[in-house]
């Protein structure tokens, strides 16, 4: 979580930036909120960084808070073959359904989006932000991050990355459509 928060302070994300921790008043020098309902303003988008068994309420009071997506970063779902976690990720399937939020996850390392200066991946290497024709979307983050970097050797600006993780929302065709219509 401190890599993402640290990401978006670094490339000077514009947007309301509000950690939600019931147990925590502040963290890294920043006001903790309790709930969604204790938030300023309505979340646009959720960045949800808790453990597996928690995330499908987090999706659930995003959507009820007025939040249009969501980013999933926690693992412990598909991935795993243990009955918790394909329970679990059966249980996020349907949440995200009944929702209607725009979810990227679990399991995946997050986003780019250059034009507005965000970056909510959990890899703190130096990344370029300059806007570019380029959009990146795949399901292993791994993969993703080469791909940028080596585009970024290259001097070609990426303007969207998005890793999508085990695809329980989104899936990298519904990214593609999306990009090619930008």
């Amino acid at each position: 979580a401190e890599r993402i928060w640290n990401n978006l302070v670094k490339y000077k994300y514009a947007g309301g930036l509000y950690p939600i921790n019931a147990k925590r008043e502040m963290i890294w020098g920043v006001t903790c909120y309790k709930d969604f309902a204790s938030l300023p303003e309505k979340p646009d988008h959720v960045l949800v960084l808790v453990p597996a068994r928690f995330a499908v309420q987090v999706i659930r009071d995003a959507a009820a808070a007025g939040a249009r997506s969501a980013t999933i970063v926690t693992s412990g779902f598909s991935e795993l073959q243990d009955e918790e976690s394909q329970r679990l990720a059966a249980e996020l399937k349907q949440a995200i359904k009944e929702t209607g939020l725009a979810v990227t996850g679990p399991n995946c390392l997050g986003n780019l989006s250059a034009g507005e200066n965000l970056f909510t991946n959990i890899d703190d290497r130096i990344v370029t932000m300059e806007q570019g024709a380029v959009a990146i979307a795949g399901q292993s983050g791994a993969i993703v991050m080469a791909i940028r970097q080596a585009l970024e050797d290259r001097g070609v600006g990426v303007g969207y990355m998005v890793t999508t993780g085990n695809e329980s929302g989104l899936e990298t065709p519904d990214l593609m459509s999306y990009f090619a219509a930008d």
